[in-house]
């Protein structure tokens, strides 16, 4: 958490997006939260960013970090979850994904 790019969501801090913007991107929010239940089980930690829950490490994350991975990529989106292979990587990665929550809620 010494990260200084790394703004924490409170709670009951007011939403920085409107409450119709969550509820358009629920759909696939929901597909994004099955995902980080399941890295969850294997270990993955999740910090609320931003409006967002960033899902990272975890042994399921060290599967997709080998460099014969099925799937070429360091973090994915889905709606208002996004998963990383760790957190520092996606405190790098941040602004980029950002911009795919931004895709979901249109």
């Amino acid at each position: 958490m010494s990260d200084p790019a790394h703004r924490s969501d409170r709670f009951g801090e007011r939403l920085r997006r409107p409450l119709w913007c969550y509820l358009w991107a629920a759909p696939n929010s929901l597909a994004g939260l099955l995902l980080a239940a399941i890295a969850c089980g294997a270990g993955a930690s999740v910090r609320h960013v931003d409006g967002t829950l960033e899902v990272a490490d975890g042994r399921i994350m060290r599967w997709f970090a080998r460099p014969q991975r099925a799937f070429p990529f360091c973090a994915i989106t889905f709606g208002h979850v996004i998963l990383g292979l760790d957190h520092a990587l996606l405190a790098r990665v941040r602004a980029h994904e950002q911009v795919h929550v931004r895709q979901y809620e249109r």
